[in-house]
């Protein structure tokens, strides 16, 4: 996959609401998404020394980390995903998995019977190994997502990110806190070469310059509290 535009950008509950009633009569909902919208949980890894935390603090222009990603705490869907940045541009791999696999991969077993022939797989692997990878942070939010084929532009609306303080995948019901502050959300908008006019237009809000908003770093912050 190629690199594509990442922006984000901090909102307020009354730019949600004014973005859905904007955005759902002219986007199509994300397959997944629908009107309603759905939860996701992912957990992210870092090595023995918090590189990843601590490169995202220092605003380091190349970086990469690694995360699994479930959807409303099912574990029918699993993905294990590397999503790297360079300044403004995102590239996301993802390979998926079993629950047995992923618990193999959580636990950091010897002996994991990977494909050989899965690369991101593989490189996850040896960072496990010979980084100390290991897991550090579930982070939980709700996600509206449209979509618009021209530019293959993305828009997520993410609401109620918390942190859950303790680092079980699968189980919903954990204790959590609040990663932001009351009323602020994020909106995500992902394209390829262009944002075509009409979704300009929609989009034309006094939100502000995009920020480097980091679900990750914000909850590791809220947990750490």
């Amino acid at each position: 996959m190629e690199y594509r535009h990442e922006l984000k950008f901090i909102v307020n509950d009354f730019d949600i609401a004014k973005l859905r009633a904007r955005l759902w009569p002219s986007l199509q909902p994300d397959e997944n998404s629908g009107e309603a919208g759905y939860m996701i949980r992912s957990l992210y890894f870092d090595d023995a020394h918090d590189s990843a935390l601590y490169e995202k603090q220092d605003g380091v222009n190349l970086r990469a980390k690694f995360r699994m990603r479930i959807y409303n705490y099912a574990d029918e869907t699993v993905y294990l995903e590397k999503k790297e940045k360079v300044n403004t541009f995102t590239r996301k791999t993802r390979t998926r998995l079993t629950r047995e696999e992923a618990e193999h991969l959580i636990r950091g077993d010897e002996g994991f019977p990977f494909a050989q022939e899965d690369t991101l797989l593989r490189d996850f692997w040896i960072k496990r190994t010979c980084n100390r990878l290991r897991p550090v942070q579930l982070v939980d939010y709700h996600r509206l997502a449209y979509r618009c084929a021209h530019g293959n532009v993305r828009i997520t609306l993410d609401t109620q990110v918390s942190a859950p303080l303790a680092i079980a995948l699968f189980e919903p019901a954990l204790p959590r806190v609040p990663a932001m502050p009351q009323g602020c959300q994020i909106l995500e908008i992902k394209y390829d070469g262009f944002i075509p006019d009409y979704i300009q237009q929609l989009l034309q809000m006094d939100v502000g310059r995009p920020q480097a908003c980091s679900k990750y770093l914000l909850c590791r912050l809220a947990a750490m509290r």
